[in-house]
């Protein structure tokens, strides 16, 4: 099992998708919906940087 240090917001070095916690942290940090969320990171894998560029690039649409 992989170990990923968590803040008490519920932001990790990774984006969890099992974990709702770490869900809603990350979604309030980008403004977006659990569902962006997750599609986004469907999409591009669960490295935060990734996730924050590919949010912003599908926000101008």
């Amino acid at each position: 099992m992989e170990r990923t240090q968590t803040t008490g917001s519920g932001i990790t070095e990774v984006i969890n998708m099992s974990e709702d916690k770490n869900l809603r942290a990350w979604a309030d940090k980008f403004d977006v919906t659990k569902a962006k969320l997750k599609a986004a990171v469907n999409a591009v894998g669960n490295s935060p940087k990734d996730v924050e560029s590919y949010l912003k690039k599908n926000s101008r649409k």
